[in-house]
């Protein structure tokens, strides 16, 4: 790649994260104003996932339709980019380890975006399931990466199953 590209392929993605500040700035806005509505929330995050997808090096190939009514999206993790490419698809929300929320920039923006955080091993399982199973119950869709870590992809670790019952206890469908 040469060094122009490189150079408007960093500007681009500045232009985008940029943009992404201010949907943030927006969605924080209308939280304080009383004014929150999920599924709007989602629609930008999916908004600004899309354009943020547009400025890295993939192409992005759907097989199939995409389901159009609430379901638990199951998926390995191998980078962040994860997030911005399946966030792109259609609108969801993420589960987070909790630590996440404290990152600079990264967790205000997710923690604006609607990501659900959840605090590993602390014991409060059923909190959990109750968090996301109203989640899915009001009819918004979320991922989570059930293996709870970043892999290479080359082997299935093991599945935080309590983390899937909520899919049953919502009635919804899992997509992997």
């Amino acid at each position: 790649m040469t060094r122009l590209r490189l150079y408007r392929r960093l500007l681009r993605l500045a232009a985008v994260i940029a943009q992404g500040l201010a949907m943030a700035c927006w969605v924080s806005l209308r939280r304080r104003l009383g004014r929150d509505d999920p599924a709007y929330r989602q629609q930008l995050t999916r908004l600004f996932l899309d354009r943020l997808t547009a400025t890295l090096p993939f192409r992005v190939q759907v097989r199939g339709e995409l389901p159009d009514r609430p379901m638990l999206w199951l998926a390995n993790h191998l980078s962040w980019t994860d997030i911005a490419l399946l966030g792109s698809l259609t609108p969801l929300s993420f589960l987070s380890k909790s630590e996440v929320r404290r990152w600079p920039v990264i967790g205000w923006l997710a923690q604006q975006a609607g990501t659900l955080f959840i605090r590993r091993g602390a014991g409060d399982s059923a909190e959990v399931r109750q968090l996301l199973g109203d989640h899915l119950q009001a009819g918004r869709p979320l991922l989570i990466f059930p293996e709870g870590t970043t892999t290479d992809g080359t082997a299935l670790r093991t599945f935080h199953a309590r983390l899937l019952s909520c899919a049953i206890d919502a009635g919804v469908p899992l997509q992997p």
